[in-house]
């Protein structure tokens, strides 16, 4: 059995370098397009795989709210949330057995960072906490992102 991911554009990860999805012009349409909040179809992926990625922006009326940190008289406390969200169907079916029945796979990954409307936010600040969030899955480096998420899979929570 093997799965099939249906989605029009290269999405490969290699020891090296992660090649992104991104919205791809020959590949995905804006298929909501709102103020702050937009979602692209894939157009050339199979019918039974929808593939989808949305984006949003919405304002945050007090970052402060449940955080750990407590804002100085006067400091400007909203803020944004930003989504970024993969949703897919993954194709599992036997290549080298036809009469086996393919079955499917909802899946979806998202992200949503919480961030404070100040001038220190910049976006280069923003990126470094993407990658350590990405990084946190790897464990400091000791393994791959693969490597990472299959403990976690399987309830593993604490490996170092």
């Amino acid at each position: 059995m093997a799965i099939v991911l249906a989605t029009g554009t290269q999405q490969t990860v290699s020891a090296t370098a992660l090649n992104p999805l991104a919205p791809v012009v020959a590949s995905y349409l804006a298929q909501k397009d709102d103020p702050g909040e937009t979602i692209f179809s894939n157009i050339v992926t199979a019918l039974d795989q929808p593939n989808k990625l949305r984006f949003s922006v919405s304002p945050v009326a007090d970052v402060f709210k449940n955080a750990e940190a407590t804002a100085l008289a006067g400091q400007r406390v909203d803020g944004l949330n930003i989504l970024c969200q993969v949703t897919e169907v993954w194709k599992v079916y036997d290549g080298a057995d036809n009469s086996v029945q393919p079955y499917y796979l909802p899946v979806s990954a998202h992200q949503v960072l919480k961030i404070p409307i100040d001038a220190n936010v910049t976006d280069a600040v923003v990126a470094a906490l993407m990658t350590r969030l990405t990084g946190a899955t790897l464990h400091g480096a000791v393994l791959t992102l693969q490597g990472g998420i299959g403990p976690l899979m399987h309830g593993v929570t604490r490996l170092f």
